[in-house]
């Protein structure tokens, strides 16, 4: 019988060495995978920032383009349906990817915004406010979340007189800006 007890006991000690060396395996292979996961995840997130970035810079330049274009006489612009709008919506289509909720419903704001003729005599600047509005959204999306700016504050820097042309002269206060 003394036997029988060893071999029992020797069986118990060998269920409890492999029970751990299984906890431990377990445990290591659960700690690497969400380790493994996390990194794969910032990953992601890195690309997907780096996409949104290049999305914003590239309409960023467009609209400083099409500021600078709108300085030119009438005959020396260049065709909007040719130069702008290609770009537009090639940032369009990044911006269903990569946009954020708030960037995506000031383009939409902008957009039903500017469909008012550009020549109505009762269209006033609400069309470039809502451009403005497009670039604080990306702002925030970038990361600038505590800032205060406000349109008059981007406006300034490319119109000489924000108020004037918020006021209601905004033709003749756009085209007279300086960059």
């Amino acid at each position: 019988m003394g036997v029988e007890v060893e071999w029992v006991l020797a069986g118990l000690s060998a269920l409890g060495a492999i029970g751990a060396a299984a906890a431990t395996a377990w445990f290591t292979a659960r700690f690497y995978y969400l380790r493994a996961s996390a990194e794969l995840q910032a990953e992601f997130q890195s690309r997907f920032n780096e996409r949104k970035w290049q999305a914003y810079t590239d309409f960023a330049d467009t609209v400083r383009e099409l500021l600078e274009d709108v300085r030119r006489p009438a005959g020396k612009r260049k065709d909007i349906n040719k130069h702008f709008l290609p770009r537009l919506y090639k940032f369009t289509a990044a911006l269903w990817l990569v946009g954020s909720d708030e960037v995506i419903r000031a383009v939409g704001d902008w957009r039903e915004t500017s469909n008012k003729a550009a020549d109505d005599a009762s269209a006033g600047p609400e069309g470039i406010v809502a451009l403005v509005n497009i670039l604080i959204a990306m702002r925030r999306d970038l990361g600038n979340l505590e800032s205060k700016i406000e349109p008059r504050d981007i406006l300034v820097t490319f119109i000489n007189d924000p108020d004037t042309f918020l006021s209601g002269d905004w033709r003749n206060a756009l085209e007279s800006g300086t960059p």
